[in-house]
């Protein structure tokens, strides 16, 4: 997926038809390229199958990241109260790692930011940057940044908004990926 192989991904799916089901990882990945493209109801038929396989399997990591699926769908949608409640809801219990708190804690401050409430998606935001830089994830970090800066400039600081982005930059030069950089640049104006 994050090599660009959506289609492979997308065929092996069409490929395996039922028998599918057998492989929630996969079922939970074409949910997200679904995700991507707007295909809402797909996502949340594949994200159900995917549910089966990771609840049958007893796989909490798995769970959690089809709680945070159907959150991102719900955001795209526009449902940000929903959003920030079950992503609280979740926060509030036990995760299973702490990019996954990052991720809970990073769709629960885009709500926040889509509900007006800036400073609380600042301080979300503010907290889950060290989660996503202790991981490594540089693609994470550089989008988590990308909406600290949103939030910097809708609360009129200027100056972290700027800081940010020219992060933001520096991290997809990094990344090596050619659209990754050019949605970064795209924010200098």
């Amino acid at each position: 997926f994050n090599q660009g192989k959506v289609e492979t991904l997308l065929e092996w799916r069409e490929a395996l038809g039922e028998h599918a089901s057998s492989s929630p990882q996969l079922m939970f990945t074409c949910a997200m390229i679904h995700t991507d493209r707007f295909q809402f109801e797909v996502a949340q038929d594949e994200l159900t199958e995917a549910r089966r396989g990771f609840d049958a399997a007893n796989n909490a990591t798995g769970m959690t990241n089809i709680h945070i699926q159907h959150a991102l769908i719900d955001l795209r949608r526009g449902e940000y109260r929903s959003v920030s409640d079950n992503m609280t809801a979740l926060l509030d219990g036990a995760l299973p790692s702490a990019m996954l708190r990052g991720r809970a804690m990073h769709l629960r401050a885009l709500a926040e930011l889509g509900l007006g409430e800036v400073n609380d998606a600042i301080a979300e935001l503010e907290a889950a940057e060290p989660i996503f830089a202790s991981e490594s994830d540089l693609f994470a970090l550089s989008a988590i940044l990308q909406d600290l800066q949103v939030a910097y400039e809708r609360a009129g600081r200027l100056d972290e908004a700027s800081s940010c982005l020219h992060r933001v930059v520096a991290l997809r030069r990094k990344i090596g990926r050619p659209d990754a950089l050019a949605h970064a640049l795209n924010n200098l104006g």
